[in-house]
């Protein structure tokens, strides 16, 4: 469940440089343990 979680955020955040902000704004709001494991992810 958590590894698709992760899988369907890393395609969000792959899908445009102009919708990180937006969608890591989103996840911060949301998960916000989710998303340090997505920006580790991006790099």
């Amino acid at each position: 469940m958590k590894a698709l979680q992760t899988k369907k955020a890393h395609h969000f955040f792959c899908s445009g440089p102009q919708k990180l902000d937006r969608w890591s704004s989103f996840w911060s709001s949301l998960h916000s343990e989710e998303v340090d494991v997505l920006f580790l992810l991006s790099k």
